[in-house]
């Protein structure tokens, strides 16, 4: 079990490097922050996360879950970090529904190419897989529709932080995978809630 000082340190760390990156915009809003999660966190974090044998996209209430990774969650969902999205992505989060969820199966389905619901505000993506030497299942930022027009190619490394912003403009996709890819999703959604249920779930 870590030790509340060396968990303080942890998340102040955190914190202070995701207010540090810059943010890209072109063509649409997002960042990327490899190593947001230290080896140490991530090996411990990564033996808690969810045992997932089916492809789909979990409410993380569903399963239980051990106190760091639990305390990983609460920091994540917290004013401070709020306050740092809000300003940094231009957007009001206040009144959205937040929608916190895991993954830990890829299927063939996965990875078509979409922008997301017109009603999700903010995606943030955080992975917990080994480091990632496949071809395939590498997170796309698109300019179309087509999977090849990818300008940005994300692999899925443990550890690494996905933020963007939802757009007409911000397609995303992966060369499908089958297996395990875990990530961990919190999604910021507009309100009323429940028109959003019948298309939640989501790829990444």
């Amino acid at each position: 079990m870590i030790q509340p000082m060396a968990a303080l340190r942890a998340h102040s760390r955190r914190l202070k490097i995701l207010a540090a990156e810059a943010i890209s915009s072109d063509p649409f809003l997002y960042l990327v922050l490899p190593g947001f999660l230290a080896s140490t966190e991530l090996k411990r974090l990564k033996k808690t996360f969810p045992r997932i044998v089916a492809r789909g996209d979990y409410p993380v209430k569903l399963f239980k879950i051990n106190h760091e990774m639990e305390e990983l969650i609460t920091e994540l969902k917290s004013k401070r970090y709020t306050r740092i999205l809000e300003s940094k992505f231009g957007v009001k989060l206040k009144g959205t529904k937040l929608r916190v969820s895991v993954r830990g199966w890829s299927g063939k389905e996965d990875g078509s190419i979409h922008t997301d619901h017109p009603q999700k505000v903010l995606t943030m993506l955080l992975y917990f897989n080994s480091q990632w030497r496949k071809r395939i299942g590498k997170l796309r930022f698109l300019t179309s529709k087509n999977i090849d027009d990818f300008f940005l190619e994300i692999p899925p490394h443990g550890g690494t932080l996905v933020i963007f912003k939802r757009s007409d403009r911000s397609f995303h996709g992966y060369l499908p995978h089958v297996g395990r890819r875990l990530v961990l999703q919190l999604a910021w959604i507009k309100q009323p809630f429940r028109q959003f249920r019948g298309a939640v779930d989501n790829y990444f």
